[in-house]
């Protein structure tokens, strides 16, 4: 077998078990046997008949969990399995502090119940024909076809040929509720190669066009952490609708190498809703009742602590620089 870290899950580490029926046994009893799945590791308890259909999957894949001893005192491992009809079985370990035990299994099921099983090699073909397909239905400009095809595409955002004729389509396409799933696979990626597509399809939508693509693309910066995109989230935390402010000031919570500029710029704004409070304009109280709460909490994500005021929070701004 071979381990695969999660890079987005700290502590918690993927095998894939290359004995798919010697396991199967095991699953088929609800039970997991700690010398096939954890070598020398005793279990400190197991949870019998804890099987679940796997969520994503329709062919009958399966979940099955158990709570072991770690060789380190105070911790314990968490092993959660996915099997796959006619698949490999994923066994994802996540190792915690013994009283973050719920937590620990929790982290494990839900990750193993996003699994998918693709087959690469059936995907790369389809994706090669998905993409010539597009190409031609672009040319005679048949937009109901360049949907069709963009919708096979975001079928596998795993493979990195689709990321560019995603990001070069995104603004021919018609409908909105598929521009903004194809927004979200792009910035889920992580491929810098998009972010200039992204930034420029902000950039050139006007203020009251596509309101649901814009905010998606707002909470896209959040996860590029790029300059251009700060800019511009900061800008529509002072300016935007509320449904963008929200999303901005939320997108800002990932920005902690910009703490201080972040924080400046909602203490601002916190100083604003406490101000329109205190005159009491319904239209104003309106707006900052949905923005206000945003606002202490990516104050919260990016301090550690609460604050009842904009004057405590420029007070902890002066002695944190």
């Amino acid at each position: 077998m071979h381990s695969t870290p999660f890079n987005s899950l700290k502590g918690v580490e993927c095998t894939v078990l290359s004995s798919i029926q010697a396991f199967q046994i095991s699953v088929n009893n609800g039970y997991f046997s700690g010398s096939q799945l954890a070598g020398s590791v005793e279990p400190l308890w197991v949870h019998a008949q804890r099987t679940w259909f796997h969520a994503f999957n329709d062919s009958g894949g399966r979940l099955l969990g158990g709570v072991y001893a770690s060789p380190d005192p105070g911790r314990l491992q968490v092993l959660v399995a996915a099997r796959f009809e006619g698949g490999p079985v994923f066994l994802l370990r996540v190792d915690a502090l013994r009283e973050a035990q719920e937590a620990a299994i929790r982290i494990a099921e839900l990750t193993c119940m996003a699994l998918c099983h693709i087959d690469m090699r059936q995907a790369q073909a389809e994706v090669e024909g998905a993409l010539s397909a597009l190409e031609i239905a672009i040319k005679r400009r048949k937009a109901a076809e360049v949907e069709v095809q963009v919708l096979l595409l975001l079928k596998y955002p795993c493979i990195k040929a689709t990321h560019l004729p995603l990001a070069n389509v995104l603004p021919m396409l018609e409908n909105e509720k598929t521009q903004v799933t194809v927004v979200n696979a792009l910035a889920a990626t992580g491929d810098p190669a998009v972010r200039p597509f992204l930034f420029r399809m902000f950039k050139h939508l006007r203020k009251a066009e596509r309101p649901a693509v814009r905010r998606a693309l707002l909470e896209a910066f959040g996860l590029m952490r790029g300059q251009k995109e700060l800019s511009v989230l900061l800008d529509r935390a002072r300016r935007g609708t509320a449904g963008e402010s929200v999303v901005a000031i939320r997108s800002l919570g990932y920005y902690d190498s910009n703490r201080g500029r972040v924080l400046l710029e909602l203490s601002k704004l916190m100083g604003k809703a406490e101000s329109a409070w205190r005159k009491g304009d319904t239209r104003t109280r309106e707006r900052w009742e949905k923005v206000e709460p945003e606002i202490r909490q990516t104050v919260k994500q990016l301090t550690g602590e609460v604050f009842s005021n904009a004057a405590d929070l420029r007070t902890w701004i002066r002695k944190n620089r």
